[in-house]
Parts: structure tokens; sequence; C-alpha cells
């Protein structure tokens, strides 16, 4: 005789998928321009917060009446560049934000998610483009000239081809491709002589400037290698020569664009003379 208590298992329903009402529909088409508007704009969270947390812009005293009449109304904040910090702490006290480039000048961002325009990525950048068919299509090669204007302009106000177009990377430059990004499009700008004098006059400043001088310059080896002036959490456990040592070469490694590779090391990066340099 069967126990009243116990019960037969019973079969679990089987779901019905109704087809989706209109509203369902409608709602996430909502979410998906949302989350397509948010891929488009990075920094969604910063306007969304406020006038003081809004995007900030660093501009040259050249262009800083140009670009400060252009942005009026524009979710950012318009600063006049202050100069090249001298020191880490005058480092950690400047706002992060973004330096201005040539107004008007295009450039691409690798990648497609950067927001800035980086070093000896444009080159290979202008490569592609001048490759991409014989003769180069107008449009590529006139964006490729406008990066070569971008990276001229760096040199010019910031003193340096920098890692990207962001204060945090004022200390910290990439290895020196305008010489060969010029060569590269020698050939189509030759006639804009005042286009090449610019590049050839940034690429002396440069070489001068960055490479041959200060801790980037090896005087015993006449050899120029890469490093920067920096700090990072992980050398808090050195000390003496050990933690110097490690901080110049984990720099060095940044700045040598060799960053994703087992190339460097973060012991004697800072005493390779590698041959982009030299």
């Amino acid at each position: 005789m069967e126990d009243p208590k116990i019960t037969k298992p019973q079969p679990k329903p089987v779901p019905i998928h109704e087809p989706p009402k209109e509203d369902d529909e409608e709602k996430e088409k909502q979410r998906q321009q949302r989350r397509h508007w948010k891929r488009r704009n990075p920094d969604w969270r910063a306007r969304k917060a406020g006038a003081g947390s809004l995007p900030l812009l660093y501009v040259p005293t050249r262009d800083y009446e140009v670009y400060a009449n252009t942005l009026v109304g524009y979710p950012a904040r318009v600063k006049l560049y202050p100069g090249m910090p001298r020191t880490v702490k005058d480092f950690d006290k400047m706002e992060p934000g973004l330096l201005a480039l040539e107004f008007g000048a295009e450039y691409i961002v690798p990648g497609g998610r950067f927001t800035s325009m980086y070093g000896w990525d444009s080159y290979f950048i202008i490569l592609g483009m001048l490759s991409s068919s014989e003769p180069p299509e107008p449009r590529l090669l006139e964006t490729a000239v406008s990066m070569l204007r971008q990276q001229v302009y760096e040199i010019e106000n910031y003193g340096a081809l920098l890692n990207a177009n962001r204060s945090y990377f004022l200390n910290r430059s990439q290895p020196p491709f305008l010489s060969s990004t010029l060569m590269a499009l020698l050939p189509y700008i030759k006639n804009d002589t005042k286009l090449v004098s610019r590049a050839t006059a940034a690429i002396v400043k440069e070489y001068d400037n960055v490479w041959k001088c200060g801790h980037r310059y090896d005087r015993a080896t006449g050899l120029s290698r890469a490093t920067e002036i920096g700090h990072y959490a992980w050398m808090k456990d050195l000390t003496g020569n050990a933690r110097k040592r490690a901080i110049r070469s984990d720099m060095a490694i940044q700045e040598s664009g060799h960053d994703t590779t087992a190339r460097l090391t973060r012991t004697d990066a800072c005493d390779i003379a590698t041959v982009d340099l030299n």
C-alpha cells in the first residue's frame, strides 16, 4: 500500500517561449544604442559626474585661443599647457589630461580603442596606408601627411615624439621613427618645402635634446638608450642602487616599445643600447 505522504515526482513543465513583445524589442534596441554610445564615448562617466570631472585638454600658448573658442559648449575643459614637469613630484601634481595636437589635422589611433596618437605605432600605420595601393589612395595619403604634421607638432611643443599625447607620457618618448616617416612620405610631399623643413628641424631637435643628452645618452660609449623618470609599486621593497637600477630599467622597457615582448628585462634594460636608437 502506498504511503499517502509520498508523492510521485512530477515532470517539470516545459517553458513556452513567447515571441518578444514590441515593448521588449524597443527596450533592447535602446540598450544596444546606449552600449554603442558608451563605446564611442569612453569619457561618459566623467561627463555624467559634472564639470569638475570633464576630460582635460592641455593646449600650447600658440593654439590656446583657437581651441578655447572652438570647444565652447563642448563637454571638456581647456587649460594652457604649463610646460614640461621637472621632477616626479611635479608629474604627480599635474592633473592627467590629453595634450592638444595641431588643430584640424587628423590621426589614426592603434587598435581602434585608444583616443591618443601613439609614437612608433603611427609610423607603421602610415606605412600600411602608403602600401595599400599604388599610388596610395588620396584620402589615405592625406591622413598620412596629417599624422606627420601631428608628430612634428609634438616635438615642437612638447619636446619629443611621445609615447602618446597624454600628460603622463611627457617624460616618455618612443623609438625615433620620425626620420623614417619623413623619408617614406618625401616622394609625395617634396614640393611642400615648409613641411619638409619643419619635419627636418623637429628630427634634429629631438635627436639633440632627447637622445644625445641627459640620462638617455651614455657619454662613455657615445650610444643612446631608452629610459624614463618614474616609479612603480613593485619596486617598493628594493633599496639603494638596486632600486635605482630597477626603476631605470623598468622605465626603459616602457619607452623602448618592447614592453609587450621578452626582449628586455627589468634588470638590464637601462644598459642596452638598442639598434633602433643608434
